[in-house]
């Protein structure tokens, strides 16, 4: 751990997970999730008492650990009004929010407006056909579907084995002319086929 980490000796910061916990007597600010709130919480209202201020962030995020924590924490208000909880979300409608924690003038809200920017999104698709990427031929990775060329032309036809099953294949033929399927098999060998 590096010297004033969290959870070092003098750090006013620590956090706790639930197999690590890294808090020293100086810590005043703890980040924890929301399981070992609960479990704090299962102790009684002792356990919190030195606790002013509770965060939760992403709290439109609903999990039964997180519905459970938001009950105790109406409950837990309900005895001690000093508690100051600070509920985050980018996208709940927050009047729920404060019709369930009490009303709307003992309830301050702070809405904080956001501006979307406009966001392209490329898919590995669509990277791999701008770089004109292939894969190495040799490759454990390479299929001959992943390997094809983008001037491929796609068929799709019905093969028959040696023991007279027939199968429905979509294969690429690519400008060397070799042959690619969507299923399970590595290669096609047409004149295999009937």
């Amino acid at each position: 751990d590096p010297a004033g980490g969290p959870g070092s000796r003098d750090s006013l910061v620590g956090y706790q997970i639930r197999l690590e916990k890294k808090v020293s007597s100086s810590t005043r600010l703890l980040f924890c999730t929301v399981g070992v709130l609960l479990r704090q919480l299962q102790q009684g209202l002792g356990a919190l008492a030195k606790v002013t201020h509770i965060f939760i962030d992403e709290v439109h995020e609903r999990s039964a650990d997180c519905d459970l924590l938001m009950l105790l924490l109406r409950q837990v208000r309900a005895s001690r009004p000093d508690l100051c909880l600070c509920l985050m979300s980018a996208t709940m409608e927050s009047d729920k929010l404060v019709r369930y924690f009490g009303s709307p003038s003992s309830v301050p809200v702070l809405s904080i407006p956001g501006r979307t920017f406009p966001v392209q999104q490329f898919w590995l698709e669509d990277v791999v056909q701008m770089t004109g990427y292939r894969c190495e031929e040799e490759s454990e990775f390479a299929k001959k579907s992943w390997n094809r060329g983008w001037n491929t032309e796609k068929k799709t036809f019905q093969v028959s084995g040696d023991k007279g099953k027939t199968q429905t294949l979509t294969a690429y033929i690519d400008e060397e002319e070799e042959w690619g399927c969507d299923d399970e098999a590595e290669m096609c060998d047409p004149d295999v086929y009937e």
